[in-house]
């Protein structure tokens, strides 16, 4: 178990650095020196409560992702330790089901449903080398796109512009024979696959599953033209959010359709400035998270909100404070620095409230 830990952490160790610079970026646009980074405890907890969510919602790879990102905070924790030990095992529990299913799906000839559930065993463990067999040998066929590398492309970037998740970059790197940590040139092609899945929202134990269970799903055809044309209409209308409803369903059967990336792009810009004009800012940075970074003004869009919502903690922190919440006060104040790292004020505060706290504890 532990040298499949080691393994796998070593796999993932450029997705890991790219999820964790990609994070830092996200939070905190203005980090000029080390001085500005919050401690390494404020990122463990982001990502620890990141893990302990995707737990409850059954996305074990995600949540043991997470695990793995708190473990390079903090190596010794022993139940991060424990947390990563026990969701390896219930990943290759997972990972093994689904392989068997492929496999019975396979032998009876059902090449779609077979695809999916060997790429669902990557999912849960990207070193299953029979489920990679299956997919790049066996079963290759033509559910796989042409992609054209653009400039600033990783795989991760381009992993979650097709696949809507970063953590499936590992299926380009394998079916394209690349190093997780290859650097992409502007005009490369890569053979991407066709996935259109979910991961179960189960555990192990649910995994009781018989080849005679085998169903076959009804073939559904969506008429992406005309949700298309429906959202641009929606759009005209400033309906933003029944846009992106609608431009779901178009992307789910058309992942590369320029028109409604273009779309999306603009109806969560202008979410994103709604919200932001309602000084729902937490909102408002969801949306502006959405938007490709070249999009018009989106850099600055989003610094400008992520400072407002930085102030908004800091006044928070502010009346707890003057209401003898101390704690209370500094954590709001350590989101402020998450947000804005140059927040000087706020950085003094906690000083200020750490100092009165240690005299209060040792007057005790």
């Amino acid at each position: 178990m532990k040298k499949d830990l080691m393994r796998r952490a070593a796999r993932s160790n450029s997705f890991l650095l790219a999820i964790f610079i990609l994070g830092i970026c996200a939070v905190a646009p203005q980090l000029t020196s080390a001085g500005d980074i919050p401690d390494r405890g404020s990122f463990a907890d982001i990502y620890r409560n990141k893990a302990l969510d995707y737990e409850k919602t059954g996305e074990l790879y995600k949540a043991l992702q997470m695990w793995e990102i708190v473990s390079s905070f903090l190596p010794r924790d022993r139940e991060v330790i424990q947390k990563i030990d026990a969701l390896l095992k219930e990943a290759n529990t997972a990972a093994e089901n689904h392989f068997k299913k492929g496999v019975a799906y396979y032998v009876k000839g059902s090449t779609p449903s077979a695809r999916k559930e060997f790429l669902l065993t990557l999912i849960y463990n990207p070193d299953h080398a029979d489920a990679l067999d299956y997919l790049k040998n066996k079963l290759a066929g033509d559910d796989f796109i042409q992609y054209e590398v653009r400039k600033s492309d990783t795989l991760q970037t381009i992993s979650q512009r097709i696949y809507n998740d970063p953590q499936k970059s590992f299926l380009i790197s394998s079916f394209n024979n690349l190093d997780d940590n290859v650097r992409l040139t502007p005009g490369m092609s890569l053979r991407l696959p066709v996935i259109e899945l979910s991961a179960p929202k189960q555990t192990s134990e649910e995994y009781d599953w018989k080849p005679t269970e085998i169903e076959e799903s009804p073939v559904k055809t969506v008429d992406t033209a005309g949700l298309l044309a429906k959202a641009k209409n929606l759009f005209k209308a400033k309906k933003y959010q029944e846009t992106l409803l609608a431009l779901e369903s178009v992307l789910e059967h058309d992942k590369m359709n320029s028109a409604a990336l273009d779309l999306a792009n603009a109806s969560n810009y202008q979410m994103g400035k709604i919200m932001s004009e309602g000084k729902n800012y937490k909102e408002a940075l969801k949306y502006f998270s959405r938007v490709d970074s070249n999009y018009q003004d989106i850099k600055d869009a989003r610094t400008l909100t992520q400072n407002r919502l930085a102030e908004v903690h800091y006044n928070t922190g502010v009346k707890f404070f003057v209401n003898d919440q101390l704690e209370k006060a500094i954590g709001e104040w350590e989101e402020t620095l998450i947000l804005n790292p140059k927040h000087l004020r706020a950085r003094k505060d906690i000083e200020n409230a750490q100092n009165l706290l240690k005299k209060l504890q040792e007057l005790k």
